[in-house]
């Protein structure tokens, strides 16, 4: 199973009203692909399993910690299983159009 990378930046306030920060996101995680539905089984649809959260500021020279309880909002969260998908799907794309301009490159250099 691949592991993927998504980043993102986030604006937290330590209280209401308070001053925002913003920090950078890394989640690393795999994701199980969909299956389709078989005579004995249901179909399944894409799933998001061991993901990492790691935040950072300060342009990634201090790395933060986070709570459990906010790691379990994140990753219990529909919205943000369904970004870390679609980050991996475009990963994957971006993969295929690599090595696709890649054996391109060789066949016009002849190798």
């Amino acid at each position: 199973m691949a592991k993927f990378t998504a980043r993102t930046t986030l604006s937290l306030a330590v209280w209401d009203a308070g001053p925002e920060h913003e920090v950078d996101m890394v989640v690393t995680f795999t994701v199980n692909p969909a299956r389709p539905q078989t005579e004995i089984d249901p179909a399944e649809p894409s799933s998001v399993e061991d993901i990492t959260i790691r935040l950072f500021k300060d342009k990634g020279a201090t790395e933060l910690s986070i709570p459990d309880w906010q790691h379990e909002l994140f990753t219990n969260d529909r919205d943000f299983r369904e970004w870390l998908i679609s980050e991996a799907a475009e990963q994957i794309e971006d993969a295929k159009v690599g090595a696709a301009e890649a054996r391109a490159d060789d066949a016009r250099l002849g190798l």
